[in-house]
């Protein structure tokens, strides 16, 4: 893929689970997949790629987990996640991005997701929860997610 170095995404962390440790690039290509089958992977890694270069967008990574983060200003980011993990071991992914952010001095995060899972989780975690009204931008129920951190 034009402009893609494995070096950018970095090695299978550590904490992913030793031998079932996949390469991020690995979990944010199967992960756009799953969430879009007719994204086009090659477009949206060179998009990704160009992000982090211009220090527009960051990875975090857990386990099999990588949330792909944009600053919105000095305090506020938004994520994206991307992951292949359960839904118990990415609430702990989680817990555990949110004390990341806070140590990187962020004090809000946000984002949005049409997976129902995530209120159960944002119950648990603390984090508050609306959900948005369905639009063009929005045609299936989705839900804003914010947690100060």
């Amino acid at each position: 893929m034009d402009g893609y170095n494995p070096q950018d995404f970095g090695p299978p962390d550590a904490m992913a689970g030793g031998s079932q440790s996949k390469h991020s690039m690995e979990i944010l290509t199967e992960s756009a997949k799953k969430e879009d089958p007719n994204v086009d992977l090659k477009e949206y890694v060179k998009n990704l790629v160009i992000a982090i270069k211009a220090n527009k967008v960051f990875l975090l990574r857990m386990g099999n987990t990588v949330f792909v983060m944009r600053p919105l200003d000095e305090t506020t980011v938004e994520g994206h996640i991307a992951t292949l993990d359960d839904m118990n071991t990415l609430q702990n992914n989680i817990a555990t991005a949110f004390k990341t952010l806070k140590g990187l001095g962020y004090t809000h995060a946000t984002g949005t997701s049409s997976i129902a899972g995530f209120v159960r989780m944002a119950k648990q975690l603390g984090a508050s929860y609306t959900q948005l009204p369905i639009s063009a931008e929005h045609p299936v129920p989705t839900y804003q997610f914010d947690m100060d951190l």
